[in-house]
């Protein structure tokens, strides 16, 4: 749902003949604030529903009736789907901060056996954002076919499997075509429907977001930089994680010819920390643009 409320706007100080007006815009799409004062409406998160507004029929005539002097923005419909593709870009900047906050510290002393039973999990390291593997996106029915390069041919091995680790994955992202190279045009067809398709994974449905088709170009270069900082941060909080419990250093980072262009959020709800819940304000952002553009209404 989207809260729609009346918005005062003053005369223009540098024009004499302009006057106040009052117009219906969206609040509290780009953050979680307060909301503004007076009465207000709520309108289904549905670009057809939200274009109906302008029309001179419906049940929101009768809240109009209260504020005669009221309009609609002929472009109430690209305000807000403005505004949603805002909050996923917040929602990804307040995960880089969260994350990066509750990252272990580094520790120099050894660690007891005490400490190392006391951690539970994958070597106490519960992943949010996580990068698959091609390995891992050819075990997913339905996602290997259309996201594989053509010529990468891949066995799946039992432990590549996204299974194996603990916790939900939420939303799946699709990062091909953000880095610069990738992204000379600037025009982007608007015709063109998005397609957010759903994913068979661990028993659900997941969505499957693909950012360079969801926001325009010039947006990409800021996406590839917040998402690989975030990545570089689950990186740091694995690797600190294992030495803190005196694992070792691993099997090492992985080649960069076996990562897909398919990132993973995770959910732990399980986890007593913030940490394990950080994911889910931008899963939600997500499904919110979902809902806007149409899907899973129908369902």
């Amino acid at each position: 749902m989207i809260n729609l409320r009346p918005t005062y706007f003053p005369p223009t100080a540098t024009d004499e003949a302009s006057s106040p007006s009052l117009k219906l815009l969206p609040d509290r799409v780009t953050s979680r604030g307060r909301t503004k004062k007076g009465k207000g409406a709520w309108v289904t998160c549905n670009e057809g529903i939200i274009a109906g507004l302008m029309s001179k029929k419906g049940p929101h005539i009768g809240f109009l009736r209260h504020y005669p002097s009221i309009t609609i923005p002929e472009n109430i419909q690209f305000i807000i789907h403005h505004q949603l593709l805002e909050r996923i870009k917040i929602e990804l900047q307040n995960l880089s901060n969260t994350l990066n906050s509750l990252s272990p510290r580094p520790r120099r002393e050894s660690t007891t056996s005490e400490d190392r039973s006391a951690s539970s999990g994958d070597m106490g390291y519960k992943p949010i954002m996580r990068r698959l593997t091609n390995a891992q996106v050819s075990s997913i029915p339905g996602l290997s076919n259309t996201i594989l390069p053509d010529g990468v041919s891949v066995h799946p091995h039992p432990s590549s499997s996204v299974d194996r680790f603990q916790g939900d994955i939420i939303a799946l992202l699709d990062i091909s075509n953000l880095s610069p190279p990738a992204s000379k045009s600037t025009d982007q067809d608007d015709t063109t429907k998005v397609a957010i398709p759903l994913i068979p994974i661990q028993g659900k449905s997941i969505p499957l977001y693909t950012l360079s088709t969801l926001f325009p170009p010039s947006l990409h270069t800021e996406l590839d930089s917040q998402i690989k900082k975030i990545l570089s941060i689950e990186r740091r909080s694995k690797r600190r994680s294992i030495l803190r419990l005196g694992l070792g250093a691993g099997s090492g980072p992985k080649q960069k010819s076996d990562l897909s262009d398919i990132i993973a959020l995770y959910s732990h709800p399980s986890t007593e920390d913030r940490r394990g819940i950080s994911g889910i304000p931008l899963a939600v952002a997500l499904w919110r643009i979902r809902c806007f553009l149409g899907y899973g209404w129908g369902s």
